[in-house]
C-alpha cells in the first residue's frame, strides 16, 4: 500500500507516512482474457490519469530505507484491467524524473491477501 509509482521501490521508509491520490478514469475496451466462460461475464475495463504524493518520516536504523520530509509527487498512466482484477500503474516522479511500473491485484482484493 502506498506505493508510488516512478519513486524506487523501497526507496522511502520511516515510522510514519502519509499518501494521497487523485484520479480520473474512462470506461475501455480491453479483449476478454483466454479463459473458460470469460466471455460470459461482464468484465468492464478502465484507462485513466492519475496524480498520488506521499511523504515520509521518522528514521529507522538498520534498514535499506530512508525517511523524507520532502513530499514525492507522481503523475502517470493507470489501467484497472477486467473488471477489479488487474491494476497496471505507469508513473514518473516529478521531483526526480524517474519513471516507474507495478502490476499488482486491484486494490480491492487487498484485504483478503
Amino acid at each position: 500500500r502506498g506505493t508510488l509509482p516512478g519513486v524506487a521501490h523501497r526507496s522511502l521508509g520511516g515510522r510514519r507516512f502519509a499518501w494521497g491520490e487523485v484520479a480520473w478514469n474512462h470506461p475501455a475496451a480491453i479483449p476478454t482474457p483466454p479463459v473458460p466462460f470469460a466471455r460470459r461475464v461482464p468484465l468492464p475495463s478502465t484507462i485513466g490519469v492519475f496524480f498520488a504524493a506521499g511523504v515520509v518520516g521518522g528514521e529507522v536504523g538498520g534498514v535499506p530505507w530512508r525517511a523524507t520530509s520532502l513530499v514525492e509527487p507522481v503523475a502517470g498512466l493507470r489501467i484497472d484491467a477486467w473488471g477489479p482484477t488487474i491494476r497496471i500503474d505507469a508513473g514518473v516522479g516529478l521531483r526526480r524524473g524517474t519513471v516507474g511500473v507495478t502490476i499488482d491485484i486491484h486494490p480491492d482484493w487487498w484485504p483478503i491477501f
